[in-house]
């Protein structure tokens, strides 16, 4: 016998504003959820982590945590330098919860 894990998603994963004007902020929004009893349902209070891999690079950078509101949504605003991509993870669940990742989004800084 093993122990189930819950699948968990991030969805709605966006960088924005597309482009940014170099030392302005980018802001990366989205929704955390878990697959309970046959539907997805907003997961509360976790830590998600951006990440961000710069233009030419194979690198990802850990940029820093928030966390998930009640709804399941989070936000994290930075300061924007170079052209790159962004992504949220929830890298560290519970044990009773599976490790998930959102859409990478590609910004142009100018």
């Amino acid at each position: 016998m093993y122990a189930q894990r819950t699948p968990t998603r991030i969805t709605d994963g966006n960088a924005s504003p597309e482009p940014v004007h170099k030392g302005r902020t980018i802001t990366y929004k989205g929704k955390l959820q878990k697959y309970t009893s046959g539907a997805w349902e907003a997961y509360a209070d976790q830590k998600v982590k951006i990440l961000f891999r710069p233009k030419g690079s194979s690198t990802w950078y850990d940029m820093g945590n928030t966390y998930t509101r009640s709804d399941g949504t989070f936000s994290k605003g930075f300061t924007a330098s170079k052209d790159g991509t962004w992504v949220a993870v929830l890298l560290y669940p519970n044990s009773t919860h599976l490790v998930s990742s959102g859409r990478e989004d590609y910004v142009d800084v100018i």
